[in-house]
């Protein structure tokens, strides 16, 4: 089992083993790293001898761009790396520039919501099952993603329990854990939440990333899990792991030590 740890800062890696660094962000294009940043990430990697993947958000045309000159850098310094999607415009960017394709999470269609555990013990197996898949158990998506070049999909450990099996599909899976990516959207939360001025107003405003600096934990009765709100996203914990994984292909482990967006 491959061991990848998600790169915040060197602190975020002490005390972790692991083979892989995962780099980037999956939720909001504006805070795709810099030019520099991912240089000095890099350097990082190559002086450690891990291997790298770069993670990415859907996006605007903005995003495009900026992603695009990033991929650049990636050709000429980490050549034949891993680049994690989450907007199928960035897989036709990155399509035959040589990078090693994987479909991130927000394009794998799981079923992530925690409210489906106060009804899934009652249940009939199909829907059960049904509630355990993602969108590449498919046989056609499978045989896509392959004659695409897709090497890999990203899970997430969800609370059902997880049903896929690409051991005889012609792809691998990672599992990401121990907080699930539950649900974005383009309109952030914590937008100007800092200010009371903004809270009297209505709107969208001057992006201040504010996410970097605060988190909500989100409860309610009918919710069974507790949810952290960080910017645009809702994120949920659950650090108890499936057995059996690289049976069905899922061969690599994704911790993430907080939710990064």
């Amino acid at each position: 089992m491959e061991k990848a740890v998600f790169f915040k800062d060197q602190k975020s890696l002490e005390g972790k083993e692991y083979d892989r660094l995962y780099y980037g962000n999956e939720f909001c294009e504006r805070l795709i790293p810099s030019i520099d940043d991912i240089k000095k990430v890099i350097e990082f990697v190559k002086d450690k001898r891990v291997n790298f993947s770069f993670v990415t958000p859907y996006v605007t045309d903005k995003g495009i761009a900026d992603l695009e000159r990033i991929f650049e850098v990636l050709k000429t310094k980490v050549p034949g790396c891993e680049v994690i999607v989450n907007d199928w415009g960035v897989f036709r960017l990155v399509d035959r520039m040589g990078f090693n394709i994987v479909i991130g999470r927000l394009l794998n269609k799981q079923k992530k919501g925690p409210e489906i555990m106060r009804k899934f013990d009652s249940l009939s197996e199909e829907s059960k099952k049904f509630l355990q898949s993602c969108a590449f158990d498919n046989g056609l998506n499978q045989e896509y993603a392959v004659k695409k070049g897709i090497t890999r999909v990203e899970l997430d450990n969800i609370f059902t329990g997880i049903s896929s099996d690409f051991s005889k599909s012609g792809l691998k899976a990672s599992l990401y854990y121990p907080y699930i990516y539950i649900t974005t959207t383009r309109k952030c939360k914590l937008n100007s939440c800092d200010s009371i001025r903004g809270s009297q107003r209505q709107g969208i405003f001057a992006c201040k990333k504010e996410c970097t600096k605060y988190q909500f934990k989100l409860k309610h009765d009918l919710m069974p899990k507790e949810l952290l709100q960080i910017g645009n996203t809702l994120f949920a914990y659950n650090d108890t792991l499936p057995i059996k994984l690289e049976e069905r292909g899922i061969d690599r482990l994704v911790f993430i030590t907080e939710p990064i967006i």
